[in-house]
């Protein structure tokens, strides 16, 4: 089962890693963390146990982390939350199952996660000049199914 934990507060950099170490006993097959720094998003990802993570992330204004057991797509570094655009705009992490991934990725081929999917069509709505409140609404108004996100925008 997927574990979410955010914090914007002192010391988030390692209140969040410490918070998912107690999400363990729910299980998991990779794990990550989103960092918002004054340059922008820095991510880290990881498919290694979360016992070994050093809480090594930069000091940080505000923290996203995810543990993922897969559901749609293989264990992989690609797959592992938490997802960003190529322009690291926002990292996205997401519980639960799009029931209408394909309907989602339209054109794309190559699904991977339905996460992954999610971050696509975020970028997309974004690409087409939508602000970030109405971009992230109109997402979540398509999703078919029972899900849970957490999006960071590179604004803070």
């Amino acid at each position: 089962m997927c574990g979410l934990v955010w914090a914007e507060a002192r010391q988030s950099e390692q209140l969040v890693p410490q918070a998912l170490k107690r999400l363990q006993y729910r299980g998991y097959d990779s794990f990550g963390f989103a960092c918002l720094l004054d340059a922008g998003i820095e991510s880290y990802k990881s498919l290694s146990d979360l016992r070994e993570f050093d809480e090594s992330l930069p000091t940080s204004k505000m923290v996203l982390g995810h543990t993922r057991w897969a559901t749609h797509g293989g264990v992989s570094i690609e797959n592992c939350h938490l997802h960003t655009d190529d322009q690291r705009r926002f990292a996205l992490a997401h519980n639960g199952i799009v029931e209408n991934v394909r309907e989602l990725a339209g054109d794309s081929k190559d699904l991977g996660s339905d996460s992954i999917v999610l971050a696509q069509s975020l970028s997309r709505k974004l690409d087409q000049g939508k602000d970030q409140v109405f971009a992230f609404t109109e997402l979540v108004c398509q999703i078919e199914g029972r899900n849970s996100l957490l999006i960071m925008f590179a604004d803070g």
